[in-house]
């Protein structure tokens, strides 16, 4: 298994049950496909595509990380929440389990600028709780930082 399917499993396991979203609105992130072109695992450089994810694809308020043009099983269609009036953006990916009639959410900020898409995905860390990324600074404990550029 390799290092970011196994750090998305351990976030998946480790996500708390939603009990406070942000509100549902428009995200007003561009639809379509993005290309990853940097990414970073807790400050560890990642290259897209080697084992992890090498796009995204946003398309009905929806979220999918896309490896080599398929869908990564357990990373599609997150619902899209985002809070406009905070610095950074806030956004949450919200996973719906349908089996037990839950909802998770990962807490993440982000930010637009012409085609570039910058996201910060929080992941949990041994000593603290599941906690959204405050800016897009790479450090030990900074997640999942990601630059995508959308797709012409």
């Amino acid at each position: 298994m390799n290092l970011i399917r196994f750090f998305f499993l351990i976030l998946l396991a480790s996500l708390p049950a939603l009990t406070q979203e942000i509100p549902l609105s428009e995200v007003p992130i561009t639809e379509g496909s993005w290309t990853i072109v940097e990414m970073s695992l807790n400050g560890k450089k990642v290259v897209p595509g080697e084992n992890s994810p090498d796009e995204i694809v946003i398309k009905n308020r929806k979220l999918c990380f896309m490896m080599q043009g398929k869908a990564l099983e357990h990373f599609k269609d997150f619902s899209l929440a985002s809070e406009e009036t905070s610095r950074p953006k806030k956004l949450d990916l919200i996973v719906q389990n349908t089996e037990k009639g839950t909802r998770h959410f990962l807490p993440a900020i982000y930010q637009v600028a012409e085609n570039e898409l910058t996201l910060g995905i929080a992941l949990p860390q041994a000593e603290t709780k599941l906690v959204r990324p405050t800016s897009f600074e790479e450090s030990e404990k900074s997640g999942i930082l990601l630059k995508a550029r959308l797709k012409k």
